[in-house]
């Protein structure tokens, strides 16, 4: 599912892309990542891996995604990165899907964000979504429901393997 993520973001006209935590070295190896870091606060949640993410990053911008969420593709990264780059003062566009921000869909601009996400995760916040405000969110519409989908579970994988189609590298 990793790679999946690697290669729309390849596709989207990334010039590096991090994989975060996990198996550092199967990923690095697996997904084609330019490089797999491990996290910075490994078991404290999803915030400290985006700072991880933000921290490392070689780029200004950062697009960050789950590593479970198969269907994401090249114009998921398009709509979020387009809408970072009209809003000059948001330091992160986030996915709207079903009526609820999905932070782990989203273009982040480090140097609003990252400082941001740093003060809140020392005040013990882990939940990315509460700090999203702080950071001056754009909401991105028109993001379909299977960019957010997550196999977090086996049923999932089954459910999602069972209806899936095959996906080609033109529509990533």
């Amino acid at each position: 599912m990793s790679a999946r993520v690697v290669d729309a973001l390849r596709h989207a006209g990334a010039f590096e892309v991090l994989t975060i935590g996990g198996d550092v070295q199967s990923l690095k190896l697996m997904s084609g990542a330019d490089r797999s870091i491990p996290d910075f606060h490994p078991g404290e949640g999803p915030l400290g891996g985006i700072i991880t993410a933000l921290s490392s990053a070689s780029s200004d911008i950062v697009v960050v995604f789950a590593c479970d969420t198969p269907d994401i593709d090249r114009t998921t990264v398009e709509l979020l990165l387009r809408a970072l780059a009209e809003s000059r003062r948001a330091g992160v566009a986030a996915a709207i899907v079903g009526g609820r921000q999905q932070p782990l869909t989203g273009a982040w601009r480090v140097a609003i964000a990252l400082p941001l996400l740093i003060d809140g995760f020392a005040k013990g916040e882990r939940a990315p979504r509460y700090l999203l405000a702080r950071c001056g969110v754009v909401d991105v519409e028109g993001i379909p429901d299977g960019a957010v989908t997550d196999l977090d579970r086996p049923e999932d994988l089954a459910r999602y393997a069972s209806g899936h189609r095959t996906i080609t590298g033109d529509q990533l």
